[in-house]
């Protein structure tokens, strides 16, 4: 092997639990199948309505969806809400919203505002899925142009886990997949 990619093998494995390092290929490799078979390997938000219209809407899918839902929540409660007058929709609006649409990317770019907004005020199971599919893109997105450290990363791994059952799920549903 080329010897700097055996430093930096080396610090990957100092640095990033194994199980981490597994996620995170797990994710690449699900979105990679996602991206390319649902949305003709070119993924946009505004795609992910057509997506959820050729769903089949069974009752395991519709348990599996508002069980990742819930470990979403579940999630993002431990990891970030230190209030606990907060909830999950306020936390969400403050994160995705006022967080990234501060970026000069999101004024002009994909996502609405009013959209998020739209999702959060709704408890409904489809705007749940798109609120699922939103987060499970900004993941991605922020694997490939986010600043990240082997720390973060090893403690976002049910945050991975949440992700790649995800894409699994909607694989799955879209016969994609054979699990």
């Amino acid at each position: 092997m080329n010897g700097d990619y055996d430093h930096l093998k080396e610090y990957l494995d100092r640095t990033m639990k194994d199980e981490t390092r597994k996620l995170i290929s797990d994710f690449a490799i699900l979105w990679n199948k996602y991206e390319n078979h649902l949305f003709n390997n070119f993924y946009r938000y505004e795609k992910i309505d057509t997506l959820i219209k050729r769903l089949d809407y069974s009752e395991k899918f519709i348990n599996s969806i508002e069980n990742i839902f819930l470990k979403l929540e579940e999630y993002m409660k431990k990891k970030y809400i230190s209030f606990e007058y907060m909830d999950f929709k306020e936390y969400f609006e403050i994160i995705i919203i006022k967080y990234d649409f501060n970026r000069q990317d999101w004024k002009k770019g994909d996502i609405k505002e009013d959209y998020l907004k739209e999702l959060l005020l709704h408890d409904d199971f489809e705007k749940k899925l798109k609120l699922l599919l939103l987060v499970v893109g900004r993941v991605r997105n922020n694997m490939f142009h986010g600043l990240k450290s082997a720390n973060q990363l090893d403690d976002q791994q049910l945050l991975f886990i949440i992700c790649n059952e995800l894409l699994s799920t909607i694989l799955y549903n879209t016969c994609m997949m054979d699990l």
